[in-house]
């Protein structure tokens, strides 16, 4: 999206629990200029993993967890840690994974690639969250994405 003729990038992702959106599962971040979409959504979903871990904590009874996403690169690298674009993010996010999934057998976890702009209420609200963060100052550690070609 371009903001005062300079592109940015934000994501966004939120999440429910027992059909109902919750706070604790939503989040907005900014990535500036130097990210691209696949990096958004690595982000969102690393994040999202996070909160997940987070919430189910205080929540021992979930045992599973779903996440979508609407870029198919993102969905197929999330659980790929060798050396790539995002690999910290996807490093971090496999750990919140197998954290989960071996802290019980009946745990399951799933990760599915959804088409974006069809009306889909989760992922419509997702991006509305990654628009309204690209005003937000990045906090992220990258100086530019090795996935920009910018």
């Amino acid at each position: 999206m371009l903001l005062h003729r300079m592109r940015k990038t934000g994501a966004g992702f939120m999440g429910y629990y027992k059909g109902r959106e919750k706070r604790r599962l939503r989040k907005r971040i900014g990535l500036g200029a130097r990210a691209e979409a696949y990096d958004a959504e690595l982000t969102a979903l690393t994040y999202a993993g996070g909160k997940a871990q987070a919430f189910t904590k205080k929540n021992p009874a979930i045992k599973h967890w779903h996440f979508f996403a609407d870029n198919s690169a993102a969905v197929e690298n999330i659980t790929d840690i060798s050396p790539k674009p995002g690999q910290s993010y996807c490093t971090k996010f496999t750990k919140y994974i197998m954290d989960f999934l071996d802290a019980d057998p009946e745990h399951t976890v799933e990760i599915t690639w959804v088409p974006s702009h069809v009306g889909i209420e989760g992922n419509n609200r997702a991006d509305t969250l990654a628009k309204e963060a690209i005003v937000k100052k990045s906090r992220e550690p990258w100086v530019g994405s090795a996935s920009n070609t910018a």
